[in-house]
């Protein structure tokens, strides 16, 4: 039994200055700030149910329903926690709950949504999601893991995002801080019965592929691992209906390896993600997007922007041939005025991958150019790796080569958030013309609702590639909502993020270039707790 201050048994029926109701029309159901308590109750008061002196269906803030904060919890702010509830408001159609927590001075807001929802997109529109990684008090938060699906997307792209953090005390005002650790986002591919992703082994790495039937029927599963030419191993599975496979590298491959493919060949349509963790300078593990090739490249000739060189910064160029033949070309580095300074021929085996390491030397960041020149009727898939390093491993972020493209969309959040928490967060974006004719391309910012709120216009002359910062071309630096890109002459572009966090570091984020919807479910993975959260941003097309 456990008595309150004012010497009264806590019960899912008992309260202590109540200070506080609010209704969920939607639900039927009582919201009451139990003061005394510090906790809020939820009763059903539906008129055919209600009853006197009823038994809270919940208890919010307290682990259960006759438990009270020790004095202990009460200095810790906690997302389960709630110490000194005042006033209460509640959301029918979002199902959301406000609770004002007076001792800590901050709003809680509580989430009941359902594990689905349906959005009505304006035309342009985006809309942003996030899972919680909730720090914990009152219990222990297990890590939640799945897969989501965005099910009709004949007019919108949508990119997921994969964010480490860790919680520490600061020192002086001995308060917990979030630090972020890695955040690493990519389009949501559609789903394919062919996909070949890159796998990562290098310095103790280990990579994880994500594969997922989505369909009412069992699939059987090729999985064929590719170390060089004369190296492969062949692994069938069968993936059940709506189930998922997660197959880590350090289990396929037994022996230490530097780099490998891993070939998914399935009998329906599966949706393919991957992902490696690798140590940091701190001996974190940071989670970071790989390259996954799906179809054929869109540009016959991929054109890499935004290569960083120097400075701390070092940008490896991934193939994938996902072909059946053998890629050859060269790949040719241009600096912003077009020049080349270095080239590199390759060719790819069938189901294989070349990484290529330009030297990196210099205290002054380089930033330069890819152009991928096939010179077979194969043409190789174009990504890159982006590191940084200061005395051991800080950061690292994955893109794809984005080019040939004459329209565009990246969806951008610069604002500070719970999960992104850190000093200041920058935009840089990158845009390269390759072709032998000036590119005039206008860049519009729209807001969530899809409404342009500001307009800038670039030209790009032939051979070269400028580089901006989002507040040079708007005013401005926290923003929500997207950029659109128009050209008149086929571009390369990316759009790197970088965020201070609060201990110093640059934590690089390559974002996602979104050109053509898919028409196609689009799922994703979906990862929770102990310092891992997942975001989804959802862009509407100019239909809506």
């Amino acid at each position: 039994t456990t008595i309150n201050d004012g010497n009264t048994e806590i019960t899912a029926k008992s309260m202590a200055f109540p200070n506080g109701v609010t209704f969920d029309s939607a639900r039927q159901r009582l919201y009451v700030s139990d003061q005394g308590n510090n906790r809020v109750l939820v009763f059903d008061v539906a008129p055919e149910r209600m009853k006197n002196q009823p038994t809270a269906l919940a208890v919010l803030g307290q682990r259960d329903a006759v438990s009270s904060s020790s004095q202990i919890l009460a200095d810790v702010s906690a997302q389960d926690q709630i110490y000194d509830p005042r006033g209460l408001a509640f959301d029918s159609k979002h199902q959301q709950l406000y609770v004002t927590d007076s001792h800590w001075a901050r709003l809680l807001v509580f989430n009941f949504h359902e594990t689905s929802r349906r959005l009505e997109m304006p035309a342009n529109g985006t809309r942003n999601f996030s899972s919680l990684d909730p720090f914990m008090a009152l219990s222990a938060w297990e890590v939640k893991s799945g897969y989501g699906q965005i099910a009709e997307t004949a007019q919108v792209n949508a990119a997921w995002t994969l964010t480490r953090s860790a919680f520490s005390l600061e020192p002086l005002t001995e308060q917990q801080s979030r630090i972020l650790i890695s955040q690493s986002s990519t389009a949501i591919k559609p789903l394919s019965t062919t996909a070949l992703s890159f796998l990562d082994g290098r310095k103790g790495a280990k990579t994880a592929v994500s594969v997922v039937n989505p369909g009412d029927k069992a699939s059987e599963v090729r999985l064929t691992i590719q170390l060089d030419s004369r190296r492969r191993e062949t692994i069938t599975q069968t993936l059940q209906p709506r189930a998922r496979l997660i197959v880590w590298s350090d289990e396929l491959i037994e022996r230490g390896f530097t780099t490998a493919t891993l070939r998914i060949d399935s009998r329906s349509p599966v949706s393919v993600s991957a992902w490696t963790e690798r140590e940091n300078r701190e001996g974190e593990m940071l989670l970071t997007a790989l390259p996954v090739a799906v179809g054929n490249p869109v540009d016959s000739e991929p054109v890499l922007a935004n290569i960083t060189l120097g400075g701390g910064y070092q940008t490896e160029i991934v193939l994938l041939n996902a072909d059946q033949e053998i890629a050859r070309g060269v790949l040719h580095l241009l600096d912003g005025t077009g020049k080349e300074f270095l080239s590199h021929g390759y060719a790819v085996d069938p189901g294989g991958t070349l990484l290529w390491q330009p030297p990196a030397a210099g205290l002054i960041p380089k930033v330069a150019y890819a152009v991928a020149r096939s010179e077979s009727d194969s043409v190789a898939h174009v990504f890159s790796l982006t590191t940084r390093a200061d005395e051991g491993l800080v950061t690292m972020t994955s893109g794809q080569a984005v080019s040939g493209i004459l329209r565009a969309q990246v969806p951008i959040n610069t604002m500070p958030d719970l999960i992104r928490h850190g000093r200041n967060t920058t935009l840089t974006l990158a845009i390269a013309n390759d072709s032998t004719h000036g590119a005039s391309v206008r860049m519009i910012l729209l807001n969530l609702e899809g409404s342009a709120v500001d307009r800038a216009e670039q030209l790009i002359l032939p051979g070269m590639q400028r580089e901006f910062t989002f507040g040079g071309l708007f005013d401005q630096t926290k923003f929500v909502g997207s950029l659109v890109l128009v050209s008149d002459v086929h571009i390369a572009v990316s759009a790197r993020q970088t965020t201070v966090n609060v201990r110093g570091d640059e934590i690089l984020t390559e974002l996602p270039i979104l050109a053509k919807p898919s028409g196609g479910p689009l799922l994703f993975p979906y990862i929770d707790g102990n310092g891992l959260s997942t975001q989804l941003s959802v862009v509407a097309g100019p239909e809506g």
